[in-house]
């Protein structure tokens, strides 16, 4: 999908690309070319449970999801870093999971996970930049695509058309009816995310959605360690209340191993 936003008071050259790329149930939306960087497609929202949940079941993932499960429980640091690629918080999920013993070690053997109905058109969340990349490169194995997360600048580029002024993914202005965050239209504390791409005033000039709220998202800079946490979330989300938590500039640090039920990603299509 290509979404146009011109300044009427300059002229515009507009190149268009020979073909895009299709994902099946997949909405991309084209971003031009800007500030030297090429054009690419980007997650019209972001990845949901009902998608992930699919990568997760694959035949090539499984078995690695059954050792990082395993890994974790038999290990006596009760490390949540050594459990990948499984949605998580801390102390619980909401995926329900079926285990079994082994070695005198409760639930270490993991025989189903299965994602509740009631989150499926939810973004992703509680899953690791790591994950969020693991998810990319089988994705693109999938498609023969080059699939991958945004960076900071190239998710900025979507968010804002290159248009300093956009302050909020929608325009100037903050409203927090236009978005996602922490209270709700009628005045009530929200507890989780909503379905992605449900909010439709929280959409960028390219016809993304979300990019202000719902899920912050993880992007693929890689930041120096001993200044910030070495990986980048970007935009604001459901547990966020005030203005700036929502700006098209927003962006904090984690550890790239870091899970959050308020952290979730969406994906960028490499162009030929």
């Amino acid at each position: 999908v290509i979404t146009l936003v011109v300044d009427a008071t300059s002229p515009v050259s507009l190149t268009w690309p020979r073909s895009l790329p299709l994902i099946k149930n997949m909405i991309l939306r084209y971003v031009p070319p800007m500030a030297g960087r090429p054009a690419f497609m980007l997650g019209e929202r972001e990845i949901t449970a009902r998608e992930y949940d699919r990568f997760l079941h694959d035949a090539t993932v499984w078995p690695r999801v059954v050792a990082s499960w395993k890994a974790f429980h038999i290990s006596d640091q009760n490390d949540l870093a050594l459990m990948r690629l499984v949605p998580r918080e801390a102390g619980h999920t909401k995926w329900q999971a079926e285990a079994t013993d082994v070695d005198g070690i409760i639930g270490a053997i993991l025989v189903r996970l299965d994602m509740p109905q009631s989150i499926a058109d939810l973004p992703i969340f509680g899953v690791s930049r790591d994950d969020a990349e693991e998810y990319c490169a089988w994705l693109a194995k999938q498609t023969t695509l080059k699939i991958r997360l945004p960076s900071e600048l190239e998710w900025q580029s979507a968010a804002t058309g290159g248009d300093v002024r956009r302050v909020y993914p929608w325009g100037e202005i903050f409203d927090r009816s236009f978005t996602a965050g922490l209270m709700t239209p009628d005045g009530n504390k929200r507890e989780s995310a909503i379905s992605a791409g449900t909010t439709p005033l929280d959409i960028g000039p390219f016809g993304h959605l979300d990019l202000g709220g719902n899920v912050s998202e993880w992007v693929s800079d890689r930041t120096h360690a001993s200044t910030t946490h070495g990986a980048e979330v970007v935009g604001g989300s459901w547990a966020g209340d005030r203005p700036q938590d929502f700006r098209t500039t927003a962006v904090t640090s984690a550890q790239p191993f870091f899970t959050n039920p308020s952290i979730g990603f969406r994906i960028l299509v490499e162009l030929p």
